[in-house]
């Protein structure tokens, strides 16, 4: 309220709205002795009508690609963004009109699948990049037991994240049920 926030018999109330700088209406209100002046704004007319694609799926090897920018209108103005490091915008990173932004998305050495996305003036580009496929090295890859009783370990090395199982296909192997699954980089399993 700018002026008049109170008074006595007629009078009148002086108020400003802020921009709206969001591609969606908002909704107010105020209240002038005991009565709801109710407020609706208008929205920013958006500056990207559209995206083609909307979305894209990345190999974990890595990849690049382009999204088609169509501006709302002709001269309208608009920048892109990525939301991590492992997008990079190579070319179209600002533009005006209809464009288009090249990127690039970097290899995934993780076993687990990764989603992100680029902002163009509000409209967002999605990625979804597969996990890397798991390996896994196993150390030794041959014991000579003893012929009486005895324990043996063998280490499993692999990227975090990866899952793996331990079972004997023999009746004389033991492998202990508390070491049969693990994650991580570095495991033991024992018989």
């Amino acid at each position: 309220v700018t002026g008049g926030a109170s008074g006595s018999g007629n009078g009148t109330v002086n108020y400003a709205v802020a921009a709206n700088t969001a591609t969606a209406t908002r909704s107010g209100a105020l209240t002038i002795a005991g009565q709801s002046l109710a407020v609706t704004q208008a929205a920013t007319a958006p500056v990207v009508a559209s995206l083609n694609p909307t979305s894209a799926s990345v190999a974990a090897a890595g990849g690049s690609g382009s999204v088609a920018v169509t501006a709302a209108t002709a001269g309208a103005s608009w920048s892109a963004v990525a939301s991590d490091t492992w997008i990079s915008i190579t070319s179209g990173a600002s533009g005006t009109g209809n464009k288009s932004v090249a990127y690039t998305v970097a290899a995934n050495t993780a076993p687990s699948p990764r989603t992100s996305s680029i902002s163009i003036s509000g409209a967002r580009f999605s990625i979804t990049q597969a996990g890397a496929p798991c390996s896994y090295v196993v150390s030794p890859t041959s014991v000579n037991a003893a012929a009486a009783a005895g324990t043996y370990s063998a280490t499993v090395t692999t990227a975090a994240g990866c899952l793996w199982t331990a079972a004997s296909n023999s009746s004389f192997i033991n492998v202990g049920r508390s070491e049969e699954r693990r994650v991580g980089k570095e495991c033991r399993s024992r018989w």
